[in-house]
This record gives structure tokens, sequence and C-alpha cells, in this order.
């Protein structure tokens, strides 16, 4: 696998230590993915192979540059509700010359204009408003827009008590066929051709309970 280069580069993110107006710096040091991630949804992205992409939550940009190298001929809209921290994830993306297409504003009201240019959606990370309402809403959205091999990453499904019931309310709708929970993030599918729905717990090899030292 190519080693994505862009994993180091931060400098534009840091500079806003030095600005005094506002939090970015702070937001950086509690916002970000780990490597860990960018690496898993590059080898997703890419063995996929999407035409359409769709991120609501850019934050630094980092896994939108993660999925537009696993797939640099896709179409990747990437929404983020922060000016601030919209503002350095386009310079980054500037930085990288990538045709990825950032939208800045409330979801729901740039939700709408992404989905009209993409047109259909073959994969999309959600990775905004963790609220319970806003998660299922954001998911309704998305539906008439998807197809048979669209994926849907839903990001921090265990974040809250109610993040995790709307991933179990979602993937209860009769349309969703096969869901695979990470525990870091859940993802699911739509396959039409797929007659019984199939549902998977998966945990990394780290997290099991004998590897964190629960049992001797």
């Amino acid at each position: 696998m190519t080693n994505p280069s862009h994993y180091s580069s931060w400098e534009l993110v840091l500079q806003a230590e030095k600005k005094k107006h506002t939090t970015i710096g702070r937001r950086y040091r509690t916002a970000g993915s780990s490597l860990f991630f960018y690496k898993f949804l590059f080898r997703l992205v890419r063995y996929t192979r999407p035409k359409t992409i769709l991120e609501l939550g850019t934050n630094f940009g980092m896994s939108a540059l993660s999925m537009h190298r696993a797939a640099p001929h896709a179409k990747l809209i990437t929404i983020e509700g922060c000016p601030q921290t919209a503002h350095f994830a386009s310079q980054l993306f500037a930085q990288r010359k990538s045709s990825i297409t950032l939208l800045q504003g409330p979801f729901e009201q740039q939700l709408p204009h992404a989905l009209a240019q993409l047109g259909q959606i073959d994969f999309a990370f959600i990775d905004g408003n963790h609220r319970k309402e806003a998660t299922i809403r954001y998911f309704r959205q998305l539906l008439p827009f998807t197809h048979s091999s669209t994926i849907l990453l839903f990001d921090d499904i265990y974040w809250s008590k109610g993040m995790h019931e709307a991933w179990c309310s979602i993937i209860q709708h009769h349309s969703v066929r096969f869901s695979a929970d990470f525990f870091f993030a859940g993802m699911l599918a739509f396959r039409t051709q797929q007659v019984v729905p199939l549902h998977l717990k998966l945990i990394m090899h780290r997290l099991k309970p004998w590897q964190m030292g629960f049992f001797n």
C-alpha cells in the first residue's frame, strides 16, 4: 500500500495556536482521529472504489484527504459547520492540490446542495453532529440517494447512549441488509440481493479483553 504522505500535514492547523481569537488549536488536540483510523478509511474507500463520496464533518480535512487519496477520480463533497475549521481544511486541500469540494455551513443547510450535486451516493462518512435525532435525520435524508452498492460509515457509534441508540435504530431499517460494528465506527450496506440481513460486531485485536489486561 502506498504510504499516504498527507498524514503528517499539520502545519496549517498548528498555525492556529498563534491566533488568540480562535480555539482551533485546542480543537485540534482533542478532535483529531488516529492514524489507524485514517488508514482504515483509506483502505475501505480504495476497496469499494466509489465514484461519489459525501462527508458530513470535515474537521481539519484529514479524513477527506484520506478518501481522496484512495479514490482520486471520485467526486468528493465534504461539509463543515465551523467556519474557522473549514478555513484551515480548505487551505490544506489547496496545498495538496486536491479536487475536494468543501461546503461551509450547517448540515441542514448544505446537505441538500451536496446531494443535488452528487446525484447519488456511493460512499458516505458521517462524522458530525453526534446527537441521536440528528444522526437518524441525516440517514433518512441520504436514503433516496443510495443504491444497492452504497456504503455508509458512521463514526463514534458508542460516543454516547443517544448515538448508540441511533446506530441500533438505523441498522434495523428495512433497507439495510448488512452492518458491521467496529466499535470505533459502524458500516452499513443495502445489498438488495441479500435476502436475510446480516449484522456483525467486530472488535479490534488490541481492544479485546485479554489484550487490555482484564485476564491473566
